[in-house]
């Protein structure tokens, strides 16, 4: 496939931009203007890939990873683990204590519901007519919550 874009065969004009830029503008073989980077800049002002110093596996300038770093790097790492887990350990065991804590409280709500109910069932067995006048009382005063007033039925 042939090349689409036109080459600079020619020696092109060159200007600078600007003294900070890194960049430098030029007339193309076609009489267009080009703009190219400088060496070690790249277009967007950064330092261009090539010439950037390279970064280790421990994200730190130069390359050192903790296997060939000195130690206080590993002792640091050591530490930071070592707190780590000592956190960990710490919140589990928060973690632990509520839970007995909640299955405790659970315990007693539901035998403080078995009680009252059996205590309900015992009151309804021995006063069966009382029972019965204190639902409808209780059905009645729901109802009369619950259902609209004289004044909003007439409009």
């Amino acid at each position: 496939m042939a090349n689409e874009f036109p080459t600079q065969t020619s020696n092109p004009t060159t200007t600078p931009t600007g003294s900070n830029t890194g960049v430098s503008r030029s007339t193309g073989p076609l009489g267009s203007p080009t703009i190219t980077p400088a060496a070690g800049v790249a277009p967007s002002g950064l330092q261009s890939t090539a010439s950037a110093k390279p970064i280790g596996a421990d994200g730190t300038p130069g390359g050192a990873t903790p296997a060939t770093g000195d130690a206080t790097t590993e002792r640091t790492l050591e530490r930071a683990v070592k707190a780590t887990h000592e956190a960990v350990d710490r919140a589990a065991g928060s973690v632990e204590q509520a839970a007995d804590k909640l299955r405790t409280s659970m315990d007693k709500l539901n035998s403080l519901e078995q009680e009252w109910a059996e205590t309900l069932r015992t009151r309804v067995r021995e006063h069966p007519l009382a029972s019965c006048a204190a639902a409808l009382a209780v059905g009645l005063m729901i109802g009369r919550i619950s259902a609209p007033s004289r004044h909003d039925r007439r409009e």
